[in-house]
């Protein structure tokens, strides 16, 4: 960092209240009467008051009863209080809040019929106090401004408490430049009229322009017009300045100053010796802009150019008032003879404007935030920048704080000296770079994130906030938001690519309003959910009528063209402004989330850990930015891009600064992502530079998709239903945050795609001194315990291991206010990448990624879900909405009976079909054509499948979601593989099948099945060469390649013209459902020719085979009807396209049709045979024509519901060379495979916290260990968290 900078950015802060000087006692201090009168509504401005003196002002009233006065000063340099009284007197500490300015209304009676009132200033700031004092009374009501100096009012909020409902400003014209007018709302909402030709004494004329404001309106009016005036009318404080653009308004000290930038606007302040300012300017469109200072009288020598803070944006600079005063001197001018004139420029021009922001602040100023605008600021080390924002009516408050650096957030209802003493503090405080802090007037929404404000409105919250700075930085880069949800009809302003968070109470509804920055880009509006249900549309007017001008309602991101209709209604409209309505459906759960808006292609911030939704069209750029401080980067610093598409793919391409817009032919790094995936690099490379790194994102298609970036031990935000993937290295640890899930239990699932993972859940619990005592006498014994979980302090753990009990559940009761979770995740796998998969649900909805085809879930306890039913709401992405989808629940552990699986489109009120489990499988074949109907099947972007499950006990299950395309020109949609779940493909229309593969490469397999047809499998590894395999051979499986990265891509190509084929991702030694005999081969027993007399009458010849009969693996019991092995001889011709030593081959040809002859053996249900024997009849004769016979064993329920099969050792069989049995077997060596994979649970403690952990091995019934719970047995209650402990599965 350059050298001037730190000099620049240092900022020093004495102990305690450093702008306080030493303070004498009132009698001793300064007190002077100026003889000069007051003018009502005319401003005076006092220069050079003395730090602790008071000047007191007289104004001329009549002798009547009661009198009614208004007043304001603003502080152009230093911070003035204000009394007033019948005689002159001394302001306090209590009349002056270090804000810039003070406003006064009050009411007093006049008994002794005096003919003078005094309003008296006085400063406490060492550096004396310049400001501008204005007075009103009851009979006039006219500011009359000052050219380019500001004037500034509080307004509504009842008499007593503020100020009148409206005010008017008298402006007197330029007849030879321009006027610009700038009214501000620095809190609240306000009212804005301009008349030209305006009468004296009244406030009309010809209406110039009228707006509702939340935000500064800024009206240059040419010459010409007459006398202006301004009417403004509202509840909150508003600024209004006015006079010519050159040489610019005054910049008053901690109040925001709002602009208009084409290419460069001027500004002046007031610097006094021995005071160091801090200006910051920002654009609201992000555009790189300069910052500029020089005295009014140009002088080389004294000039002052700003830089980017580091890790901020915008400009930034400080002002010495020791140089001013000094080149004051060496000027010959007189003290404030000129004032220091700020230039501000835009880099890009452009032809529209953007409006800016100028804020100067000392090191002791309060500055005042404004409802939606964001403050920027920076800081030193240990210091501590103080805020205030105006709360005027009943409703919610979001403050927020964002740095480079770790950030420290501090809040009250008043300011206290030192940031320990203030009653709120954002969560993980100093951990992150964002913090937090929500406040309520609504005891009912009060919860462990949200704090009740409790004072008499209107009243001011004050915050404190500090970051750190990088090392060698003297200051870093701060910026505050604060948003407000106010009334019912509030609108909450959303700036520009800032997260906004809300929380909402059941069924309830909240506007937002986005202003439209272009005309040209398209706008991206995401809602993240932490927890509860959102759904929101996006309108151009805020009735949100049911119209083109209103979108469908979408629960992730909006991408809004220019072309679209609410677009361009609301880009044509006096106010350019979108509306975001978010609706909470559920009915008895508050929902959490963030809204943020953005222009496409503006670098929106990622913090460490947290998660953005993005969407991009078809080559175009989306783009994001994080910072990384050399400090945290002088150690060997790994950095993770996720992206997880809910639909499409991407390509991630990233750059450090100065590259600001990677793309293809200009990056650092880039990697292709087909699905749920990272881009990693670390500060070793040489590519690498500390500071702002750049990532951008395109797609071939239309995209969304999930973004988060981490790096370092922060904790990572996990998002309510969202699954997130990860690796963690051996003996290493991951934390996240759990969402938010006060009101509902929270279920965690953790799926070990590689290695092993332990899970820790760890609880924190308002603790009584008492509880403290017993914990402190208790450590002796925990800790003589060894092991992980006593070390982490898990209240909940378990294990998931990919090579046996690869998923594992805990499930959480719900927790109350007053606690919170957190989870770890650490690496127990030895010299292994332990890759894993985590998800939290504080509801009932998961929302599967589009690769995410097959899920590995589970059910229970009815403690943790909603009675009276077990239940879970998947959601999926479905791009084609044409031919067949077919939804698939296989039991893996407990029982199925009475479970039902519904489906339907993301929108519709009913549910297209319902199905209920019979003999233990349950599924839905839907016609998507049906489904979608004419509306969304018109939507080429797809639609989003709705599957609901609803079990009647504990269940383990795998979820299958098959597509069957009906169009040849659809993309394939990649489907991440589980481990050892087969699954079922066919390519009719489609050429080729894509699967992703992750994890560890010495445990994993790949094992291609072709059923009809001929397959080929390519595989391919990032930065190796694809390996090509034909796999036609019974049983190939190839094992994945040695390489660091666990992931791997499976393309399955078909070279017939139909195929369909069984892959799996293999880590074990699969049980089965039908055990086989050893040797499972068949045996010739006797060939006829012709058939003997109990044949059919068009027999020509037949052949019997004998075999051993099969038995129900231990994989098969539990059900709760008793399946039964049928046996059925299969005879055809070889073909290239039939494979009869597999099960599914077998089962193919016969819905192909190709098979010649077979034979059903039927077996009693309690026969003691133990061989059987099967006579195939043929109708022709085939002479020397080689024949295929296998034997096809299915495990049947009563329902004739298929559960398995296997098949025996196929036979080759040439009719004319028969007379002896035949010899050489078709295959060397047998294999049983099924069709449909059933695996079962067996139960197994996962330790103290007994959290749920799946096995895939045996068979357990679970209902009595829920039992114990639900009926509350003393002995599950009285563990560690005297609560809920979940009992294994």
């Amino acid at each position: 960092m350059p050298r001037l900078f730190r000099q620049l950015l240092a900022v020093v802060c004495a102990a305690a209240w450093p702008w306080r000087g030493p303070n004498p006692k009132d009698d001793d201090s300064p007190l002077e009467v100026s003889e000069e009168f007051l003018e009502v509504g005319r401003p005076l401005l006092i220069q050079d008051l003395a730090p602790h003196s008071t000047r007191c002002f007289p104004l001329a009233v009549e002798a009547q009863l009661t009198l009614r006065v208004l007043a304001s000063v603003v502080g152009l340099a230093g911070f003035p209080a204000l009394r007033a009284g019948w005689t002159p007197v001394r302001p306090g500490l209590e009349d002056g809040s270090e804000t810039g300015l003070e406003t006064l209304h009050q009411v007093v009676e006049n008994k002794h019929r005096e003919t003078r009132f005094f309003f008296c200033v006085r400063t406490f700031s060492l550096q004396g106090c310049d400001a501008l004092l204005t007075v009103l009374t009851e009979e006039s009501t006219l500011v009359q401004l000052r050219p380019n100096y500001p004037s500034v009012w509080q307004l509504g909020f009842g008499a007593g408490a503020g100020g009148p409902a409206s005010l008017a400003f008298s402006v007197e014209p330029d007849f030879l430049e321009d006027t610009r007018i700038t009214v501000l709302p620095v809190s609240g909402e306000v009212d804005v009229a301009v008349y030209a030709n305006a009468s004296v004494g009244n406030c009309s004329g010809r209406l110039l322009k009228a707006s509702s404001l939340s935000g500064p309106d800024i009206v240059d009016v040419p010459p010409g017009h007459g006398q202006l005036c301004v009417l403004a009318t509202g509840r909150g404080i508003v600024s209004v300045v006015a006079g010519p653009p050159f040489p610019g308004p005054f910049v008053i000290p901690a109040i925001p100053t709002a602009g208009l930038l084409t290419g460069c606007e001027q500004s002046r302040l007031w610097v006094n010796n021995g005071t160091d300012i801090t200006v910051t300017a920002v654009a609201d469109d992000a555009s790189e802009i300069t910052l500029g200072a020089t005295l009014a009288k140009e002088a080389l020598e004294n000039r002052w150019k700003g830089v980017v803070p580091p890790g901020g944006s915008g400009a930034a600079l400080v002002i010495s008032g020791a140089e001013v005063a000094a080149a004051e001197r060496s000027l010959g001018l007189a003290k404030k003879e000129a004032a220091v004139s700020l230039v501000t420029c835009r880099k890009d021009l452009r032809s529209e404007a953007t409006r800016y922001w100028l804020t100067a602040v000392t090191e002791t100023g309060v500055i005042s935030l404004q409802d939606g605008v964001v403050a920027h600021a920076s800081v030193g080390e240990d210091v501590w920048r103080d805020f205030r924002l105006l709360v005027g009516t009943k409703g919610e408050v979001t403050l927020s704080a964002s740095s480079a650096g770790k950030v420290s957030l501090v809040a009250d209802t008043a300011r206290r000296e030192h940031f320990l003493g203030y009653r709120w503090a954002a969560k993980h405080n100093g951990g992150n770079s964002r913090a937090v802090i929500r406040l309520t007037t609504d005891p009912q929404q009060v919860s462990q994130e949200v704090h009740l404000l409790e004072c008499r409105l209107p009243c001011f919250v004050y915050l404190a906030a500090t970051a750190t700075a990088a090392a060698g930085d003297a200051a870093a880069g701060l910026e505050v938001l604060a948003t407000g949800t106010f009334g019912e009809a509030r609108f909450v302003r959303l700036a520009e690519g800032r997260e906004v968070e809300q929380s909402l109470p059941p069924k309830g509804v909240q506007v937002f309003e986005y202003s439209l920055k272009r005309n040209d880009t398209a706008v991206v509006i995401s809602v993240s959910r932490a927890s509860g249900g959102a759904v929101f549309q996006v309108s151009a007017q805020p009735d949100f009528p049911e119209s083109p001008l209103t979108t469908r309602r979408a629960e992730a991101v909006v991408l809004l063209e220019p072309s679209a209709n609410a677009f361009q209604v609301a880009v044509h409209a006096a106010e350019p402004v979108l509306y975001v309505r978010v609706e909470n459906p559920e009915e008895k759960v508050s929902s959490r989330f963030s809204v943020c808006a953005r222009a496409e292609g503006h670098a929106k911030w990622l913090h460490n850990g947290v998660a953005a939704d993005g969407a991009v069209k078809a080559w175009r750029y989306d783009r994001y930015r994080f910072f990384v401080t050399a400090a945290e980067a002088s150690e060997l610093l790994e950095m993770i891009v996720e992206v997880s598409p809910h639909r499409g793919s991407v390509v991630v391409y990233a750059s450090c600064e100065p590259n600001q817009y990677p793309w293809a032919q200009r990056h650092d790094w880039s990697k292709e992502m087909s699905g749920q995936e990272s881009l990693v690099f670390n500060s070793s490379s040489p590519k690498f530079r500390p500071g702002w790194i750049y990532v951008a994102i395109t797609s071939p298609d239309l995209a969304a998709y999930s973004l988060r970036v981490t790096w370092g031990s922060g904790p990572v935000q996990l998002k309510d239903g969202f699954p997130e993937k990860g690796h963690v290295p051996e003996s290493a640890v991951r934390w996240f945050s759990l969402p938010a899930a006060e009101e509902q239990p929270l279920a965690v699932r953790v799926e070990a795609v590689a290695g092993v993972v332990g899970i820790c859940v760890q609880e924190y619990r308002p603790s009584t001194r008492l509880k403290r005592l017993f914990r402190w006498l208790g450590k002796g014994w925990r800790h003589a315990e060894s092991g992980w979980q006593q070390e982490l302090g898990c209240g909940f753990w378990a294990v998931a291991n990919a090579s046996a009990d690869r998923l594992a559940a805990v499930d959480l009761p719900s927790k109350g206010k007053d606690s919170a979770t957190a989870l770890a995740l650490l690496g127990l796998g030895q010299g292994a990448a332990n890759v894993f998969g985590v998800t939290a649900l504080g509801g009932e909805v998961v929302t599967l990624l589009e690769e995410q085809t097959i899920l590995v879930d589970s059910l229970g306890p009815s403690c943790c879900m909603k009675p009276p039913n077990l239940r879970r709401l998947y959601r999926h992405f479905t791009r084609v909405p044409s031919g067949s989808l077919q939804l698939l629940v296989t039991p893996l552990g407990g029982n199925i009976g009475g479970a039902k699986l519904a489906a339907r489109a993301r929108g519709q009120a009913e549910w297209f079909q319902v199905a209920q489990a019979q003999d233990g499988l349950l599924q839905l074949q839907i016609p998507l054509d049906e489904l979608v109907g004419p509306d969304l099947r018109s939507l080429h972007a797809g639609f989003w499948l709705e599957a609901r499950l609803e079990v009647q006990r504990p269940l383990s299950f795998s979820l299958s979601l098959l597509h069957d395309f009906a169009t040849r020109e659809a993309t394939p949609v990649t489907t991440r593989l589980v481990a050892n779940v087969p699954v079922s493909g066919s390519l009719s229309e489609a050429a080729e099948a894509r699967y992703a593969v992750q994890a560890n490469p010495e445990e994993v397999q790949i094992c291609l099945r072709p059923c009809f047809g001929q397959v080929q499998m390519l595989l391919s590894y990032d930065g190796l060469k694809s390996k090509v395999q034909d796999q036609i051979a019974a049983g190939n499986c190839t094992p994945l390649a040695a390489v660091s990265d666990s992931s791997a891509s499976v393309v399955v190509r078909k070279l017939s013209p139909r195929a369909s084929f069984e892959i799996e991702l293999a880590t074990r030694v699969r049980e089965e459902h039908i055990q086989l005999p050893d040797p499972p081969v068949l045996n010739f027993s006797h060939y006829m020719r012709p058939c003997g007399n109990f044949a059919k009458k068009n027999c020509e010849f037949s052949v019997t085979f004998s075999f051993d009969t099969a038995s129900i693996g231990l994989s098969s019991s539990g059900w709760g009807s008793e399946p039964e092995i049928r046996y059925q001889v299969l005879a055809m011709e070889p073909a290239e396209d039939l494979h009869p030593d597999l099960p599914c081959g077998l089962l193919a040809a016969k819905q192909q049709d190709r098979v010649l002859a077979s034979a059903n053996v039927k077996v009693g249900k309690y026969s003691w045979r133990h061989r059987l024997e099967g006579t195939l009849e043929f109708e022709r004769d085939f002479g020397n024509t080689t024949l295929v016979v296998n034997v096809l064993a299915t495990l049947v329920f009563p329902s004739g519901q298929l559960l398995g099969a296997a098949s025996y050792r196929a036979v080759e069989l040439v009719p004319d060379q028969l007379g002896s049995p035949p010899q050489v077997p078709y295959i060397a060596g047998g294999i049983a495979l099924l069709v449909v994979i059933c695996l079962m649970t067996r139960s197994r403690k996962a330790g103290t916290g007994q959290a749920r952990q799946v096995s895939l091995q045996e068979p357990i019934e679970m209902q009595a260990t829920y039992d114990l719970h639900e009926d509350g047995v003393t002995g599950l209650l009285q563990q560690e968290h005297g609560g809920y402990v979940p009992p294994s599965v």
